[in-house]
């Protein structure tokens, strides 16, 4: 699926890299779907960002 990030501007993003927190997280209650981006596009770095899918109901 495609995203759209500040930071990384559109991306596509795998299913799998989705996480759900039911209740969302401390201060942004209101998302609850975010995606995890590796930091680089070889996929080789340990580091990721993790980003909002979708905006709020």
């Amino acid at each position: 699926m495609k995203i759209h990030t500040t930071q990384f501007g559109e991306i596509d993003v795998a299913d799998e890299s989705v996480m759900t927190f039911e209740k969302g997280i401390p201060g942004f209650e209101e998302f609850k779907e975010y995606a995890l981006i590796p930091a680089d596009a070889s996929e080789s770095s340990p580091f990721f960002s993790c980003s909002r899918r979708h905006p709020p109901n």
